[in-house]
């Protein structure tokens, strides 16, 4: 077995057909589909039921990282990949990554994707605008860690008993770039194989504030802890600066949990203290950098007041 697609499914009947079928064109002998549904209380298990041809495990809810591992534990091809379940791929595209794999003896292949609203799509650049071909794992660090753009050698999971982290979200940002590690052969295609719906009911792209975001914090340290630092310092910095003081510091932010910014402030002091010097930061906008510095220096009340004046302004020339 070559290739092992990954689906982890739970109350997913609205989508799951979409998922499965555009998957099918791309069924082989060399390619198998494992969908884990995490205890679905919808007709989840009885569309299941209409495809004899992948591989289906049932079990209790335990959460999307569980369901990762599940399937994981699976799966038999050299390659793995992840898919979501209200995500799809465009026609035959797995063959197709396959053979470019295999022809570039590729230990990771990072590819695009489009984000999907139905009523239109956007071309989304997984790479970190690097130019297609070899990436070294420096740059591989860079790129974005989700797990659903990549195909990756199964075996740098089961060498070095790497699994998503449970019970929490922000399991990809934690994990997927760990790979550095061990990937020397990394390549990117610099094409769109994946659809990634926008829904309000996705996993990260719902509405509200929800308390499980500050799970950031633990997954920063189990990037920071599993990357070696001392290959990838300045891209693990950079990497963890733009999750946390930029990211999820303006999430917090706008939702009034000033709080959890100031623990932020405190792990970047904790292990990158010297981020402000970081030769990918300093690319970033003086704008960007300023905010990031205020959080960083326990005032995201003087940001928030700041934001506030700039809206009031905003509100009366519109006026």
């Amino acid at each position: 077995m070559k290739l092992s697609i990954l689906i982890t499914a739970y109350n997913a009947e609205s989508t799951l057909k979409r998922c499965i079928d555009s998957l099918l064109p791309s069924l082989n002998e060399e390619i198998e589909i494992i969908v884990v549904d995490d205890g679905s209380q919808d007709k989840t298990a009885q569309i299941l039921l209409e495809y004899e041809q992948i591989k289906v495990i049932h079990q209790q809810n335990g959460g999307v990282s569980k369901a990762r591992n599940t399937a994981l534990d699976a799966a038999a091809g050299e390659y793995i990949t992840y898919l979501d379940s209200d995500d799809f791929a465009v026609a035959k595209a797995y063959p197709n990554l396959l053979q470019q794999a295999v022809d570039t003896k590729s230990d990771i292949l990072l590819y695009d994707a489009y984000f999907d609203w139905g009523s239109h799509q956007e071309y989304f650049d997984m790479g970190h605008h690097f130019p297609a071909g070899s990436l070294t794992p420096a740059q591989y660090v860079l790129c974005d860690p989700c797990p659903w753009n990549k195909l990756m050698k199964r075996s740098l999971f089961t060498d070095h008993q790497l699994h998503f982290a449970e019970g929490m979200i922000y399991e990809d940002y934690a994990l997927i770039p760990q790979l550095a590690n061990w990937a020397e052969t990394i390549t990117y295609v610099k094409k769109p194989y994946i659809h990634y719906w926008q829904s309000a009911c996705s996993i990260m792209r719902g509405e509200g504030y929800r308390e499980k975001s500050k799970d950031i914090l633990k997954a920063s340290e189990l990037l920071i802890n599993g990357l070696e630092l001392q290959r990838f310092h300045d891209e693990a910095e950079a990497v963890v600066y733009e999750h946390m003081l930029q990211n999820s510091s303006r999430y917090f932010l706008e939702h009034d949990h000033l709080e959890v910014i100031d623990e932020i402030a405190d792990l970047m002091k904790q292990y990158f203290p010297q981020w402000h010097k970081n030769p990918y930061i300093a690319q970033r906008s003086k704008k960007e950098r300023l905010i990031g510095w205020l959080f960083y220096k326990h005032q995201a009340k003087l940001v928030k007041k700041l934001v506030a004046s700039k809206q009031k302004i905003r509100s009366e020339v519109n006026d």
